[in-house]
C-alpha cells in the first residue's frame, strides 16, 4: 500500500505541540492564514493529488491481484481503506504538504479547544466525536436516523410529523453549537427538456411518461421539439432526492416519484403536496460546496414537476465561509478541503453505480449509502470547523464579549451565528480575484454579490469590508492563535464598536453599553494604556496554551 495512517491521538498530539511550538516562536509577520499555500500537491495533473488519483491509490492493492474493480467494488474497497478515525494519508508526498499546518485543521480546533479559558460551544467532547467519527464506516451510519419523505406517497399526516421531527433535530444541533446553517445536497436526474414539458402537461394523478435517454432533434421527435417553440432540447436537471441533516446524527430525505420500468426512467405525476411544500420552505439557511445550483434545481422544478411552489430561506456556499476563514491555498477542490481540514478523502460517485438516486436511502447498496451519508457530515462539519476558526480569530476572549454585552456565552453565540449568516449569505468569490490573491484581505474582498446577469458586482458589500475591519491585527489558529490578554482586551472593545455600527434585529440589546473610561478600566486591569506591546512576541514555553500577559 501507499498510504500510511496516523491515529487521531497522535494526531492530537501533534496539533497541540505545533501549537506551542508556533507560539514559543515570534511570529515572523502575521499573514492572516489559516490554511497557507502549498503548490504543486492538488491538481488534474496524474502526479498530483486529485480524484481519480486517490482512488486508485486507496484501491489499487486490491485491484492489482484481481480483475479491474466495478464502481461499487471500488467503493467498497475505498471505504474499507478511509474508515475509522485514523487519517490515511499518501506517503509518497510529505504530510505537512497534503496539510499545511502538518495536522488537519480539525485536530488544531480539537487542541484549542480544551482550553479552560475560550469558548464552550461546541462542546469538547462533540469536536472529539466530530475527530473519531471523521471517516467512513457502513457501521457508523446505523447510528443516523434516516426518515424518508416519498413524494405521492408519504402520507401527509407522516410528513407533519417528519417536519416536527426535522425541526427538533435542528434545535439539537444548535444547542451544540449556534451556527443557524444545515448542510443541503440534491442528487440529481438529467432530462430532456422536452420531457419536462411533457411532465408539465400531464393532467391526472398517477399519470407518467417514460423519459428520452437522448435528447429530441430535428427529423426525429418532431412532436417533442413542437413543444420547446423551436428551441433546441437540451438536458435539465431535476431533483431526485433532496437531503437535509447533520450525517452524524439524523438525514432527512425527499425522495422524488422517479422510478424505473424496463431499464427506462419514468415520471409519475404526484398530487399536489401543501406539507411537502411546507417542509421544504421551513428549511433553516443551508451550506454547502455548489450549493446555490442545488437551491436553483429545487425552486426552478418543483411547481413543474406538479408538487408545489418552493422558496427555500437562505444559502451559504462552503466557499465563502473558506475565503473569511483564511483559506490562501489555490487548491479548492473538495479532496483538497476534506484533507487539509478533516484528514480523509472525500470521494463522491461518478455515476449511480447501479444504484438510482430516487431509490430510498434504506434500499440503496450499503456502500452507496456510506458514501452519501458522509457528504452530509462533512458538509456538517466543515462549515462549523470555519466558523470556530473564524470566531476564535476575532473573538478570542469570551470574558470580554460577554461583560461588553452582559449576556452569557450561549447568547452571545447565538448573534454570532446570526452575524456570520448575514455576513456570508449571497456573497460568492470571484474566482479570478480569489485565485490571483495573495493576501488575506485580497481573499475576503473577492467574495461578490451578484448582479441581475449573475456577474460579480465591482466592489464588495459593506458587510465584508467590515469583516476586513475586524480582521485587523489578528492571528489565526495556526499561526499560534491569540496570545496576549491585554491586546485581546483592547480589540475587544474595537469589535463591539464594529458590531454596534450594524445591528442585527433582536439581539439589539447585547451592544447598549457606551465604552466608558470605568468599563476600560476593568478591561484593562486598571491600566490606563499599554505601550510596546506586540502581538507577534513570543510566549514563554513555561505558558501553559492560554490567553497569557505580556511579557
Amino acid at each position: 500500500m501507499f498510504t500510511f495512517r496516523i491515529s487521531t491521538e497522535d494526531l492530537y498530539q501533534d496539533a497541540r505541540i505545533a501549537l506551542k511550538r508556533v507560539r514559543a516562536q515570534e511570529l515572523p509577520e502575521v499573514t492572516g492564514a489559516l490554511v497557507k499555500d502549498v503548490p504543486g500537491v492538488y491538481g488534474p495533473a496524474s502526479d498530483k493529488l486529485n480524484k481519480s488519483s486517490v482512488v486508485k491509490l486507496f484501491t489499487e492493492h486490491t485491484a492489482a491481484k484481481s480483475k479491474p474493480l466495478s464502481e461499487t467494488e471500488s467503493m467498497k474497497e475505498f471505504i474499507r481503506v478511509a474508515s475509522s478515525a485514523d487519517v490515511v494519508v499518501p506517503s509518497h508526498i510529505p504530510r505537512k504538504n497534503v496539510m499545511p499546518f502538518g495536522a488537519p485543521i480539525l485536530d488544531v480546533v480539537n487542541a484549542h479547544l480544551a482550553r479552560p479559558d475560550t469558548w464552550q460551544y461546541p462542546p469538547p467532547k462533540d469536536t472529539q466525536d466530530w475527530a473519531k467519527n471523521r471517516g467512513y464506516s457502513t457501521t457508523s451510519i446505523d447510528n443516523v436516523e434516516v426518515k424518508t419523505v416519498i413524494v405521492g406517497t408519504t402520507s401527509p399526516s407522516a410528513i407533519v410529523k417528519m417536519h416536527q421531527w426535522m425541526k427538533d433535530q435542528i434545535k439539537q444541533d444548535e444547542l451544540s453549537m449556534p451556527a443557524l446553517m444545515t448542510p443541503l445536497t440534491v442528487k440529481p436526474v438529467k432530462v430532456p427538456r422536452s420531457d419536462l414539458a411533457k411532465i408539465q402537461m400531464l393532467a391526472k394523478e398517477g399519470e407518467s411518461i417514460t423519459i428520452k435517454d437522448s435528447l429530441s432533434i430535428k427529423g426525429h421527435n418532431e412532436e417533442d421539439l413542437a413543444l420547446l417553440d423551436g428551441e433546441d432540447d437540451e438536458w435539465v436537471c431535476l431533483p431526485a432526492n433532496i437531503l437535509l441533516g447533520n450525517g452524524t446524527t439524523w438525514v432527512l430525505s425527499i425522495v422524488l416519484p422517479f422510478s424505473t420500468k424496463d431499464g427506462k426512467m419514468r415520471y409519475i405525476k404526484p398530487s399536489p403536496s401543501q406539507e411537502v411544500c411546507d417542509l421544504m420552505n421551513d428549511f433553516p439557511a443551508v451550506v454547502g460546496i455548489d450549493v446555490k445550483d442545488d437551491v436553483q434545481v429545487i425552486e426552478s422544478s418543483t411547481n413543474k414537476l406538479g408538487i408545489g411552489r418552493v422558496v427555500l430561506n437562505r444559502f451559504i456556499e462552503i466557499e465563502s465561509l473558506l475565503a473569511l476563514a483564511g483559506w490562501l491555498h489555490r487548491a479548492r477542490s473538495r479532496l483538497a478541503i476534506s484533507f487539509i481540514l478533516l484528514g480523509v478523502p472525500l470521494n463522491r460517485p461518478s455515476s449511480n453505480a447501479n444504484c438510482d438516486w430516487w431509490v430510498p436511502l434504506n434500499k440503496q447498496c450499503q456502500e452507496l449509502k456510506t458514501i452519501v451519508i458522509f457528504e452530509q457530515k462533512w458538509a456538517y462539519i466543515v462549515s462549523r470547523l470555519l466558523i470556530i476558526c473564524l470566531r476564535e480569530e476575532i473573538l478570542p476572549d469570551p470574558d470580554a464579549m460577554c461583560f461588553l454585552s452582559n449576556c452569557s456565552q450561549y447568547e452571545y453565540l447565538q448573534w454570532w451565528a446570526q452575524w456570520i449568516l448575514q455576513t456570508a449569505t449571497g456573497v460568492f468569490p470571484d474566482k479570478k480575484l480569489m485565485y490571483n490573491a495573495s493576501n488575506r484581505y485580497q481573499v475576503v474582498t473577492s467574495l461578490r454579490a451578484l448582479d441581475t446577469t449573475g456577474r460579480p458586482m465591482p466592489a464588495p458589500p459593506r458587510r465584508i469590508m467590515l469583516m476586513t475591519e475586524l480582521l485587523k491585527d489578528t492571528t489565526t489558529l495556526t499561526e499560534g492563535g491569540a496570545r496576549f490578554l491585554h491586546l485581546e482586551r483592547e480589540r475587544a472593545m474595537v469589535s463591539f464598536q464594529v458590531f454596534k455600527s450594524q445591528p442585527i434585529f433582536g439581539y439589539e440589546h447585547l451592544f447598549q453599553k457606551n465604552i466608558t473610561d470605568e468599563v476600560m478600566l476593568v478591561l484593562r486591569y486598571g491600566q490606563s494604556e499599554f505601550y510596546n506591546i506586540s502581538r507577534r512576541t513570543r510566549v514563554a514555553s513555561r505558558e501553559k496554551y492560554y490567553l497569557t500577559f505580556h511579557p
